[in-house]
């Protein structure tokens, strides 16, 4: 048995050996390269960045060193058309601060990241009044006799996901308190790999949309990736996880 035992000891070693080697690169033959984009993963700092805003400031990571920051990277645009649900993204959480004073009370700023030019930003800074609409229309179509049943039980999803209706005027100034970086070369987007060509079944030039949660020192605290266009964190959610985690570190 022992003699069994030994011969079965010497040829797995062997066979190992023979293994090791065979993946062993030689002078013309080299492993190919491992690198890529950043993962950003809980308790690392995140990425250093100095980028323009389309307020007209130049913005830095280590401008909010002291204060927590959640950086919003939104879907932004798939071939030429604009994700709705981004524009409700940032109409909701300047709805949220408005009502709960989110981001004195927790010491928090809010950025968003847009993988964009400067000329392509502002048009998507214009789009709010548009972008509402068209949501609406999904919640309360003009003929629901007519829908299928698919689409009644599309409608009742966005009327249950985004249940809020904002409103904007068209022509008037829209009120945007919240930094929007204008990432134009796609360099953080990119590092961070967040641009994508094919997300959510849709062969295009995208962002998967992300947010990001860093404490006082610019270390993550809290990330999430969406599975879907709807899938988005709430700012309630947020505001918990920041009372009950955040705050006894």
């Amino acid at each position: 048995m022992k003699k069994i035992i030994t011969l079965f000891s010497l040829l797995l070693l062997s066979l190992t050996s023979t293994a090791a080697r065979s993946l062993t690169p030689t002078a013309d033959q080299q492993l190919p390269s491992l690198t890529g984009p950043e993962v950003v993963t809980l308790g690392t700092k995140m990425p250093a960045f100095t980028l323009p805003t389309l307020q007209g400031t130049e913005l830095s990571l280590a401008d909010y060193k002291g204060k927590r920051l959640l950086l919003i990277f939104p879907r932004g645009k798939v071939d030429d058309d604009w994700c709705q649900i981004c524009h409700y993204q940032y109409a909701e959480l300047v709805d949220f601060d408005q009502r709960t004073d989110f981001r004195a009370q927790h010491n928090i700023e809010i950025v968003f990241v847009l993988p964009y030019s400067m000329a392509e930003v502002k048009e998507w800074s214009t789009l709010f009044p548009h972008q509402m609409q068209v949501i609406e229309s999904w919640k309360n179509p003009k003929d629901p006799a007519s829908l299928s049943e698919g689409q009644k039980r599309f409608s009742r999803e966005v009327r249950e996901l985004l249940p809020h209706q904002f409103s904007y005027v068209p022509g008037e100034e829209i009120p945007l308190p919240f930094p929007i970086v204008v990432d134009a070369n796609r360099t953080l987007a990119k590092r961070m790999g967040l641009f994508t060509t094919e997300w959510e079944g849709s062969k295009a030039d995208q962002m998967v949309p992300t947010v990001f949660l860093l404490d006082e020192s610019g270390v993550v605290q809290f990330k999430y990736y969406s599975q879907s266009s709807f899938d988005r964190p709430h700012p309630t959610y947020l505001q918990t996880y920041i009372t009950k985690i955040m705050t006894d570190k």
